[in-house]
Parts: structure tokens; C-alpha cells; sequence
């Protein structure tokens, strides 16, 4: 069980590490090539998840918040 912690901690540090490093030397809309057919683009989601209620932010978060409610 202890192992299944380690991994999700590393995970999530890689995550979080990943995440600072581009905000950090990529700018907004530019190609980071980390290998011919794999790049990084630094782009924002202003909805949730695949950028569901991008257009309607208030229906959505009353959509979700129902949803959890139940």
C-alpha cells in the first residue's frame, strides 16, 4: 500500500515540477521540441475538463456543483 503512496507523491511532484517549468521558459503559444514528433505548447484551459463551459463559466459551475451536490 505504502508503495501506491510513493508513486502517486512522485507523480505529483513530476506534475507539479513539469507544470512550473514551462510557465517558467516557454512563453504563451510558443514549440518547446522535446523530440521530433513530441512539443510542449503553454496554453491555458478556461473551462474544465476539454474545455467544457468555456463560453458559459457560471452554467457550468452551477452544472458541476449540482452534479457533486447529488
Amino acid at each position: 500500500v505504502w508503495s501506491w503512496f510513493l508513486l502517486s507523491a512522485i507523480l505529483l511532484a513530476v506534475d507539479q515540477l513539469s507544470k512550473w517549468w514551462v510557465v517558467k521558459h516557454i512563453g504563451f503559444g510558443e514549440f518547446f521540441s522535446l523530440f521530433p514528433s513530441l512539443s510542449l505548447t503553454l496554453t491555458y484551459n478556461a473551462g474544465v475538463a476539454f474545455s467544457l463551459f468555456t463560453q458559459h463559466a457560471a452554467l457550468g459551475k452551477m452544472l458541476l456543483i449540482g452534479f457533486v451536490s447529488f
